[in-house]
């Protein structure tokens, strides 16, 4: 009897390591969007919205329909030219409305060699804060664009979403 305890308990513990190792790495309070050429961590409890004035975006995914305060917007099939040049054009549109003008660009790490642009900003109105960052695979020319805004960013949801973005390869 003890050596089938002992066994039942040993294979107990295997599947368990076996299923921590597969674990996706999606932080706590955060779900995986995979979508086109885009996969990111958004905050969990998010619902998508119809969203007319989008532009480019195909996911709009809000924390309430009306009167949200955190938002997060996805093109997941952008284009194909490199990070810093199409974050120009993304500010140039300003498809959610107009930027003050203390907002700010830097390039951050990407992930596997991928390029990867922020953009940090405050609305006109001064009522929501914005980042967009701009992914860019040079290998498979594909890039994606991923814009959060809030009436307050926490700066751990930021830098979840922020470490989470990738540009899927071209056989996702």
């Amino acid at each position: 009897m003890a050596g089938k305890v002992a066994r039942a308990v040993a294979a107990a513990v295997g599947a368990a390591a076996l299923l921590a190792g597969c674990t996706s790495g999606t932080p706590d309070g955060f779900t995986r969007l995979e979508q086109g050429w885009l996969a990111v961590d958004v905050p969990k409890g998010l619902v998508a919205v119809p969203e007319a004035e989008s532009g480019a975006y195909d996911v709009v995914l809000q924390d309430a329909a009306e009167d949200p305060q955190l938002q997060l917007a996805a093109a997941t099939e952008y284009g194909t030219n490199p990070a810093r040049g199409t974050l120009s054009v993304v500010r140039a549109e300003q498809p959610f409305g107009p930027v003050d003008d203390g907002d700010k660009f830097s390039e951050v790490e990407g992930r596997d060699g991928q390029e990867l642009w922020r953009w940090d900003f405050t609305y006109d109105d001064g009522g929501y804060h914005g980042v967009t960052w701009v992914a860019h695979d040079p290998d498979a020319a594909r890039t994606v664009v991923v814009a959060l805004s809030a009436v307050e960013l926490d700066d751990a949801t930021v830098q979840a979403v922020e470490d989470s973005i990738e540009v899927r390869p071209a056989d996702a």
